[in-house]
């Protein structure tokens, strides 16, 4: 990062004669996303092109500038302005950031710092879609279906699929058998496993998910199946869970985007007195990635899925490779929905943990 900041000025003199080529690596290597890649595109003055992707790769993780400085090494021959400037740096990480975890050898430090992960499967990852809310309209309630949720229980698969989890999915469950479901993976043998992660699709109240007959379920009653105390294989192993529902009723709802939240007019049905804001254990080596805040909506889009699980998706998979942590990750799917053109609505996620190390979820 440091070494692009210092040549920014004369990267851009050296780039802007002809910049899509850099561009289109850029996006090949999952260096920027599409959709950075087409809003670059759309710049008419190749000069500002290239400042604008020098800033946006400079505002990415330190492994991604090392990425693009390798990609500039590997484009000497089209490029040779940058033989010269390559020879004024003294030194580049000769290491691809890309290499796994389980490629580099492991120090002491390492093994402190950083969770285990080399089980095959890594773990499982328990995904709960709640899309059919009909039982909670026979019980007089207004929750409407979560139309586009589906959208987001496909790329959640495929994405753990990919990151070696075993996934299994439960549709439209109520809330008793959302309990029974995590009873019986918090009885489940996890010593072979490094690993385990819940994702729940649904609608919510103020630290509570709703099942699809209307009933809620506490987040801290789902996260306390997990502790030490009840699930003893997990013991020192990362158990990680996404919450995709909304905590409650503050800001507007907007055109085409639906709020993951179906409530009334009374404040004791949006904030029930026995539902708990605490929603991890008193107990380590937790991670819950809500989509929103304590009592604010969360959005999803009715054709294309809610905006935190899309953004978490494309970020595991722009930048697992990378070996970027979990934290850093969240850290860019804040920054990537907070800045979403909700018609005037906006969101932002929050990450809460007990984590004790660097938690990596390793692509090879």
């Amino acid at each position: 990062m440091e070494i692009l900041r210092a040549y920014k000025t004369k990267l851009t003199e050296l780039l802007y004669v002809d910049p899509v080529p850099i561009l289109q690596l850029a996006q090949s290597k999952k260096i920027i996303t599409d959709r950075e890649y087409n809003k670059i595109k759309c710049i008419s003055d190749s000069e500002k092109q290239v400042i604008e992707l020098l800033d946006k790769i400079m505002g990415k993780s330190s492994n991604v500038c090392q990425d693009f400085l390798k990609i500039l090494k590997d484009v000497q021959d089209t490029y040779p302005q940058l033989v010269e400037l390559f020879s004024e740096i003294e030194e580049i990480p000769s290491a691809p950031p890309s290499l796994s975890i389980e490629a580099r050898p492991e120090t002491q430090d390492e093994e402190h710092s950083v969770y285990q992960m080399r089980s095959r499967p890594r773990g499982y990852c328990v995904i709960i879609n709640n899309k059919d809310f009909e039982k909670a309209r026979l019980n007089f309630k207004t929750h409407k279906d979560r139309k586009g949720t589906d959208f987001d229980a496909e790329y959640l698969t495929k994405v753990f699929k990919w990151l070696h989890f075993e996934v299994v999915q439960c549709n439209d469950q109520t809330a008793e058998e959302i309990h029974s479901t995590m009873e019986r993976y918090r009885k489940q043998d996890h010593s072979s496993r490094d690993c385990f992660v819940c994702c729940i699709l649904s609608h919510g109240l103020k630290g509570a998910i709703e099942g699809t007959d209307g009933s809620s379920v506490s987040i801290r009653e789902i996260t306390s199946y997990f502790t030490g105390l009840k699930c003893p294989t997990l013991i020192k192993k990362p158990k990680v869970f996404f919450i995709q529902a909304c905590q409650g009723t503050k800001t507007q709802k907007s055109v085409r985007v639906q709020a993951d939240w179906e409530g009334h007019d009374t404040e004791a049905e949006l904030e029930p007195e026995d539902a708990d804001p605490n929603t991890i254990p008193n107990d380590s080596d937790f991670l819950l990635g809500m989509a929103t805040l304590e009592d604010y909506l969360s959005f999803r889009n009715v054709f294309k899925g809610s905006f935190y699980i899309q953004a978490l998706c494309k970020n595991l998979e722009l930048l697992c490779p990378r070996n970027d942590d979990i934290l850093s990750i969240l850290t860019t799917v804040n920054r990537e929905v907070s800045e979403e053109n909700m018609m005037r609505a906006k969101q932002m996620p929050e990450p809460r943990y007990t984590l004790t190390k660097k938690l990596l979820f390793p692509t090879s």
